[in-house]
């Protein structure tokens, strides 16, 4: 399945997909900026020309104490599927990303 990265949270098409926000928040100014900073990524699925479900998620690094070894690890912030693509693998295909 083609992913795409998200860089842009203020686009209208992410904000449409089932956020009930009140118009005047900058919730998505905040969530692009804490995602910039705190170097989380943001990926996303696309059927039929639209956003389908995203993962949002923060790539990290496990050390162990003694420093002798380091392992990739992350933590996913947000994990979402659009209810008309629910059941179809999509949610699978983002967390094994």
């Amino acid at each position: 399945m083609d992913m795409e990265e998200i860089r842009d949270f203020t686009d209208p098409e992410f904000q449409e997909i089932g956020v009930n926000l009140k118009p005047d928040t900058d919730i998505w100014d905040e969530i692009a900026a804490s995602a910039e900073k705190e170097g989380m990524v943001c990926r996303a699925l696309r059927r039929e020309g639209a956003i389908a479900g995203f993962i949002l998620f923060q790539p990290d690094e496990l050390r162990s104490r003694t420093g002798f070894f380091t392992r990739p690890v992350g933590f996913i912030r947000e994990l979402w599927v659009r209810p008309a693509y629910r059941g179809q693998g999509l949610g699978r295909a983002l967390v094994e990303h």
